[in-house]
């Protein structure tokens, strides 16, 4: 994307590749729309579509921090808390990300070692 480009297109961009971002990106893609006087009609978006980006962002997100339990990278419970929150934002279940949550407690005793 280049410095021309405006700057909602970079939001809506990185939210539709799926983000931890999402929170923010999609109220500076709500900003920028309305600096520039453009609706989300404007550009091919809707409440509806936004939703969906950001249970899919939700997913990502929460998918991320449990692959972050599984490989040991620090904390479970921070992590756990991360993922149980994009999950609860997004309205989904670890089933969902194809997730176990008993597996992913077998975890929770290595790291508090």
């Amino acid at each position: 994307m280049s410095h021309t480009e405006p700057l909602w297109l970079f939001w809506i961009t990185y939210l539709k590749r799926g983000t931890v971002h999402h929170k923010a990106f999609r109220k500076f893609l709500r900003a920028d729309l309305a600096s520039a006087g453009k609706t989300l009609s404007d550009i091919e978006m809707n409440e509806e579509k936004l939703h969906v980006l950001f249970v899919q962002c939700c997913k990502k997100a929460a998918l991320m921090w449990c692959e972050y339990i599984e490989e040991r990278h620090g904390d479970y419970a921070h992590y756990m808390k991360l993922a149980e929150e994009e999950l609860a934002q997004g309205g989904l279940t670890f089933a969902d990300i194809g997730k176990d949550l008993e597996s992913l407690e077998k975890f929770k005793r290595v790291s508090t070692k």
